[in-house]
């Protein structure tokens, strides 16, 4: 038989981890984001919501439209009864 504190810890949740905070660091306060280390470029700055974003040059030269066909070729329809077949009698 399974003593009492067995099956507790059976019927415990599982613990998850991802609620515990980031490690602390000294030199980096909460909410800021996390320190670059030295040599690391900055990161670039958004475009000016005034200056249009130039369109790159395509790798190719764009190919014209294509035309879609008729639904059905030009010409003349006739359209046939669907009453009796008098050629069959």
């Amino acid at each position: 038989m399974p003593s009492l504190n067995h099956i507790r810890w059976l019927t415990q949740a599982p613990r998850l981890d991802g609620h515990l905070p980031e490690p602390y660091d000294p030199g980096n306060p909460p909410g800021k984001p996390p320190r670059t280390p030295p040599g690391t470029p900055p990161p670039k700055s958004p475009p000016d919501e005034d200056e249009p974003t130039p369109m790159p040059p395509p790798d190719r030269p764009l190919d014209p439209p294509v035309e879609e066909p008729p639904l059905r070729p030009p010409g003349k329809y006739v359209e046939r009864s669907r009453g009796v077949n008098r050629a069959a009698c």
